[in-house]
């Protein structure tokens, strides 16, 4: 029988806001979780747990007893799935201090911006399943350990699929300018929060 995602460990590599906020649902939903991070982020866990709340009014709190954080690598060659959350700049540098550590059978999902992330991972993990996620959705840090996710996309959800639609179009074409404007105008409607905010800013 195949194992299904109750009976993973699952990996957070990188657990700042997206990290600590995607990974505190997995393990309130009941998987089993072990993030990777940096240690101020450890000690304000250690200090007061990890706190997630939600747009409409959901919370959670996982007491710092009850999360495996670690600021070192050990225990990464247990984990059946692992969520890379790192900047995008630091992708070759996560993937080849993941080369030889993580097993062969080890699920890779890049939850990082950019498009080019889960290329680089499977360009130096050739042996594991490299998958691109997304995260639609903005996380917001609080006082300390303390993560809030925005509305997806606010209410901006079509006009964000129809800037996205308009860039590929126009890289598919050639149009490299037009998806540099297209591109530019979604930068502008997310500055005031017309998307990617739960409300306007001005």
């Amino acid at each position: 029988m195949a194992p299904t995602i109750d009976d993973m460990l699952i990996g957070v590599l990188g657990a700042g806001s997206i990290g600590c906020y995607v990974g505190g649902c997995l393990q309130q939903s009941g998987c089993a979780v072990r993030y990777f991070g940096r240690e101020h982020v450890a000690s304000e866990i250690r200090s007061g747990g990890l706190r997630l709340t939600s747009h409409d009014g959901r919370t959670a709190d996982l007491p710092a007893e009850a999360v495996d954080f670690r600021t070192d690598l050990s225990g990464l060659e247990e984990c059946d799935v692992l969520l890379v959350c790192v900047k995008s700049p630091a992708t070759e540098e996560t993937a080849d201090a993941l080369a030889g550590v993580i097993r062969p059978d080890a699920v890779v999902i890049s939850l990082q911006n950019g498009v080019a992330n889960a290329d680089c991972l499977k360009s130096r993990l050739p042996d594991n399943t490299v998958l691109a996620g997304m995260v639609a959705f903005n996380v917001a840090r609080q006082q300390g350990a303390h993560f809030q996710g925005h509305l997806a996309l606010s209410q901006g959800a079509i006009i964000t699929g129809l800037v996205w639609g308009a860039i590929v179009a126009s890289v598919i074409d050639g149009k490299f300018k037009n998806a540099g404007g297209f591109a530019l105008a979604a930068a502008l409607m997310s500055l005031v929060g017309i998307i990617h905010s739960a409300s306007l800013h001005w």
